[in-house]
């Protein structure tokens, strides 16, 4: 995650190892997940559904390039706010 550097993907900020434990600093992204959104709004409009397919498949390129596969795309990896986030819990 140090390497990635995009703007829709969750930045790592500092990560911290102690003895027992591992601490991932990341991004504060406000807004929620797409799962939340979805259940919230029941519809998108074609606009909005075309700048999240285009976010997505944005982060997904720079990731292949990278040698990287997500394998877990789904609404909850997913976070919305401005921008859409591609993240893994």
């Amino acid at each position: 995650m140090k390497k990635l550097k995009h703007q829709h993907i969750i930045s790592l900020l500092m990560d911290i190892d102690t003895m027992t434990n591992m601490y991932l600093v990341l991004e504060l992204v406000h807004g929620g997940d797409l799962f939340d959104a979805i259940t919230r709004v029941t519809r998108f409009s074609e606009a909005q559904s075309r700048i999240m397919i285009k976010h997505l498949s944005a982060a997904l390129a720079y990731l292949h390039s990278m040698a990287i596969v997500h394998r877990d795309v789904k609404p909850e990896n997913l976070l919305v706010s401005n921008l859409m986030k591609l993240v893994d819990n």
